[in-house]
């Protein structure tokens, strides 16, 4: 893995509301609360995971940082420059940062073949690449993601989900992107073609310089590619640190929990697991607990868990978790 440096990318504060009303003629209004106070940065060269439970808020932050959906408050910024400030502004940041969505198959347009798609983009944004060299560039595209380039004139229910994945890995890489944001980009896939996927998205990280926002609900292949992992309760991170460190020494009870519910491969080592079963339903996000939103599954609960939102403490080099009984346990030694 690449050693990351400067920060590329950096949310603060932000939040994601949905409006909604409860049953019935006359119910009140509600918010959903989808994202609700996160802290976020990718380095440049870095893979960061987004782990969780569905519904906590992944999908949703990965439609803020790419500016799919606006945000409810909060500011993101690339480099130096912020999303929101101006349609000019934006479409030059919109390069910058793409998205790798989870299903290829609603991803692509179905009447429109491989050349027309990929030079979509280049038509949008036509500064990149002269009109006298966009076929070029499509042939140069498909190549990078291991598809025969011969076959640009097929329709998208002509190809594998594999197949379709790359054509959809090869867009987002049409305008030069620094940032990919890779929204679960393997479930829909066999699991054989699975890890041929995420050995192109390791080749494109060497050759081309990316860094990833990486979402995955595979424990194993986060462990496998990402830098640093973020774990999400109810649209907030409890946790978040350096791979190795979440991975080993995880402080967060849901942490805990999630990384207990992983299989096993070794058999000499199944017995040593010890798998955590959390009680109760998840929380609806349009009525969170208060203090912390893990509290009402937690086995470690205390009374003043309910008084008040912990914030992200280190507990480690560069690794921070959001939990009171950690910090009461570590100002206690």
């Amino acid at each position: 893995m690449s050693t990351p440096t400067d920060v590329l990318v950096k949310g603060t504060g932000l939040v994601k509301h949905y409006p909604a009303r409860e049953p019935g003629i006359r119910g009140r209004r509600l918010a959903i609360k989808a994202v609700d106070g996160v802290d976020i940065e990718l380095r440049t060269g870095e893979c960061l995971a987004l782990v969780g439970e569905s519904g906590c808020g992944k999908s949703t932050l990965a439609s803020l940082l790419t500016n799919l959906e606006p945000l409810t408050s909060g500011i993101i910024s690339v480099g130096h420059a912020q999303w929101g400030t101006g349609s000019k502004a934006d479409r030059r940041l919109r390069r910058r940062i793409q998205i790798v969505l989870q299903d290829p198959y609603s991803a692509l347009n179905p009447r429109m073949t491989v050349d027309a798609i990929l030079r979509e983009p280049l038509q949008i944004h036509s500064d990149l690449v002269p009109t006298s060299h966009r076929t070029e560039r499509v042939v140069e595209l498909l190549e990078m993601v291991g598809l025969n380039a011969s076959h640009r004139h097929r329709y998208p229910h002509e190809f594998s989900g594999g197949q379709r994945q790359r054509i959809c890995i090869a867009r987002a890489l049409a305008v030069e992107p620094e940032v990919l944001v890779c929204d679960e980009p393997l479930s829909a896939l066999d699991v054989s073609v699975q890890g041929q996927i995420l050995e192109l998205f390791r080749d494109l990280r060497e050759r081309l310089g990316l860094s990833y926002v990486f979402i995955s609900h595979d424990l194993a292949v986060v462990r496998s590619i990402a830098d640093r992992v973020a774990v999400m309760y109810l649209g907030r991170v409890v946790e978040q640190g350096p791979t190795e460190a979440v991975y080993e020494n995880p402080k967060h009870p849901y942490t805990q929990a999630l990384l207990s519910s992983a299989p096993v491969a070794d058999p000499s080592r199944r017995d040593e697991s010890r798998r955590i079963v959390l009680a109760g339903e998840v929380p609806s996000p349009a009525n969170p607990p208060t203090g912390c939103t893990f509290r009402t599954r937690c086995w470690r609960a205390v009374e003043a868990c309910a008084s008040s939102r912990p914030p992200l403490e280190p507990v480690g080099p560069s690794h921070r978790a959001a939990c009171i009984r950690v910090h009461l346990a570590g100002s206690e030694e």
